[in-house]
């Protein structure tokens, strides 16, 4: 997501503005002591001294993108705060009181209407506690001291401000998301990154630990899972294949419900559920023993499971779970609309994409006789030919084994024009995997022996990727090899090849800087080309020892 999509944005604004409170009620309690200089307790400007240091801190990581977990425990600080200036300038009955209301409203706007009445409910006892204690150790405690009234008072604001502070951004946030799946359903992204973002969205949305999105794979007839976690959110999910014993256990719900689970922390461990029709929301009966199961498999004490269908049908399933958070009817009811207008996007994706594979199948088929025709025909006539002038040769003559390089060269380069003009006509399977290690190895040994450059590959590990990643860092390698043989003297060259955080680097080192042409200026236009069609980048750098490295990084 990286701060693109409008929820964290609208989250970050809300953060943001609620810094800004922070700082303009710590002015207006500056101004109080001001005003009545009575108030004007060391302690008391101690306190709003350390307050103002955090609140400034606060807004300046906010604005620069990195709040970290100062927004998630700031309404615990700030009624931290304003409990103890509070009771240091007099109780509930002093000019300060009004203030606890901020923390409510804080807590509401960030972590939900739960947190709102907690703290609210938590500075009210505390105080009241405090204001208590202090008439059994004074005598004679005058009435304007200690008011329950004033905290019975203050008890039901702080309910209606953390209401309505909740009702206010939780409608900034569903019009966010609204947003945010409109931007994911458009025409030029692939199927499989909207869904791995759909999953992230809905997760991000609902602050979820785990979103897994369940989709039926129209070319295997199998079952894809897209699987999204709170702690790798900036790794990018992936579709993986499931067997049909998973897919059925995930799916174990009735297709046309849309289900919350929860189980009860306090006082008993029982399991609350709620099951409503997909069309109408009306609720239905929900079987508890299932979705408990579910919830052991989910490893969750608290879930959302909605179906994705689309004209009577049922294509998928999205299950949200937190450990932390609990989900509401309210919850189910909203995102069952959302869910409807994201299957139909995810219907008519998936038609486009079925049409565009088509069109493409055509495509390469019609390429592919084409390369037969035009471009292999000349090769096997050069090699026919090669082959004639080989025979005139004397066994012994010198001419004779170049012609046997060139016959080599010629044979293996109809074999790679046969094999890629096949690999173009069957077409690339949609999950098929193919190991890169050796490939670039039979490469690399063949520049060797064409050229006499020494050619060495170098790596940590295998490399799996798909059928047209493959080509494309196949061409990436030979263009790189032959531009050592072309640009420079080089008497060796190096192929790093390795994985980092989810990228394939690529490296072709030469141990000569210094180029045929004279030159030291040179960019692989063709590879960088490649490179960024794939999303990635090229940089070329001289290193110690006269060494020039091509660096390729293509995401996977």
């Amino acid at each position: 997501m990286d701060g693109l999509w409008e929820v964290p944005q609208v989250e970050l604004a809300n953060a943001r503005f609620l810094g800004e409170g922070r700082l303009g009620l710590i002015l207006v309690a500056s101004l109080l002591l001001l005003v009545n200089p009575a108030l004007a307790h060391a302690w008391i400007i101690a306190v709003l001294l350390l307050y103002a240091v955090y609140a400034v801190v606060q807004l300046r990581l906010l604005k620069s993108g990195r709040p970290g977990n100062l927004v998630r425990f700031a309404h615990w600080v700030d009624a931290g705060c304003y409990c103890v200036v509070i009771e240091l300038a007099g109780g509930l009955a002093g000019s300060f009181s009004i203030f606890l209301l901020f923390p409510v409203f804080v807590a509401s706007s960030q972590s939900g209407l739960g947190s709102g009445v907690a703290v609210a409910l938590v500075c009210t006892l505390w105080l009241v506690a405090l204001g208590a204690l202090q008439t059994q150790l004074h005598p004679a405690p005058s009435f304007d001291e200690f008011s329950l009234v004033s905290a019975t008072f203050l008890l039901l604001v702080a309910f209606v401000i953390a209401r309505w502070g909740h009702s206010e951004v939780t409608l900034m946030r569903r019009l966010a998301l609204a947003t945010d799946l409109s931007r994911l359903f458009t025409p030029g992204i692939a199927l499989d990154y909207a869904l791995c973002e759909l999953g992230e969205t809905l997760r991000a949305f609902q602050r979820a630990d785990t979103c897994l999105v369940v989709m039926n794979d129209t070319k295997s007839c199998g079952w894809l899972l897209y699987e999204v976690h709170s702690d790798n959110a900036a790794t990018p999910a992936r579709a993986r294949q499931i067997g049909v014993e998973l897919a059925h256990t995930l799916l174990d719900v009735p297709s046309d419900h849309a289900v919350v689970y929860r189980q009860r922390r306090f006082f008993s461990r029982r399991a609350v559920c709620s099951a409503y029709d997909w069309t109408t929301l009306d609720s239905r009966p929900a079987d508890e023993a299932a979705l408990t199961s579910l919830a052991n498999l989910l490893g969750t004490s608290c879930f959302i499971s909605l179906p994705l269908r689309s004209r009577r049908e049922t294509i998928g399933r999205v299950h949200i779970a937190s450990q932390r958070q609990t989900y509401t009817s309210s919850d189910v009811r909203f995102l069952a609309h959302i869910m409807g207008q994201a299957a139909l996007m995810i219907e008519n994706m998936q038609l486009v994409e079925r049409l565009a594979q088509e069109v493409a199948t055509e495509e390469r088929k019609r390429i592919s006789r084409d390369l037969h025709d035009s471009t292999i025909q000349p090769y096997i006539g050069l090699k026919l030919g090669l082959e004639a002038l080989r025979r005139k040769c004397a066994p012994n003559d010198a001419l004779g084994h170049e012609v046997d390089d060139l016959l080599k060269i010629a044979g293996d380069t109809i074999l790679e024009l046969c094999s890629y003009v096949g690999r173009l006509k069957n077409g690339p399977q949609r999950h098929q995997q193919i190991s890169l290690l050796p490939a670039v190895r039979r490469q690399a040994e063949k520049f060797s022996e064409f050229y006499g450059i020494a050619a060495q590959v170098v790596t940590d590990g295998d490399v799996l990727v798909n059928v047209r990643l493959f080509e494309e860092i196949m061409h990436i390698v030979r263009e790189g090899l032959y531009n050592v043989r072309r640009h420079t003297r080089a008497e060796s060259a190096i192929i790093n090849l390795r994985m980092t955080d989810g990228h394939l680097l690529l490296e072709i080192v030469n141990d000569n800087s210094v180029r045929g042409n004279g030159s030291l200026e040179f960019y692989p236009r063709s590879i960088g080309e490649r490179a960024t069609e794939l999303g990635g980048r090229v940089s070329v750098e001289e290193r110690a020892g006269g060494c020039t490295a091509v660096a390729v990084d293509i995401p996977l």
